[in-house]
C-alpha cells in the first residue's frame, strides 16, 4: 500500500510576517536552483504579524545593553 502525500500549506506556529519572509527564501532558492527542492504551494500563515527584524551583529558594548525583548501580547495575537 502506497502512503497518501499531501501539501499542508497553512503554518500554525509561525505568524504571517515570518512565514511570508520564509516563503520569499524559498521562492528565491527555488528561481536560482530550480533543482533544489521540491515544488509545493506556497505556505500561508493564519495569524497576522510583523516582518521579522534582520540582526546584522553587535555594535558596541553599549548597544548591546540597550537591547531589550518585550513580548507583549494583543488582539492579533503576541507582538
Amino acid at each position: 500500500m502506497k502512503p497518501v502525500i499531501f501539501e499542508m500549506t497553512v503554518n500554525y506556529r509561525s505568524h504571517s510576517g515570518i512565514v511570508n519572509v520564509a516563503s520569499s527564501i524559498v521562492d528565491i532558492i527555488s528561481h536560482f536552483w530550480p533543482q533544489s527542492m521540491d515544488k509545493m504551494e506556497r505556505e500561508q500563515g493564519i495569524v497576522p504579524g510583523r516582518l521579522p527584524i534582520f540582526f546584522s551583529g553587535w555594535g558596541s558594548v553599549s548597544e548591546r545593553s540597550m537591547v531589550r525583548i518585550d513580548f507583549k501580547v494583543n488582539d492579533d495575537g503576541l507582538e
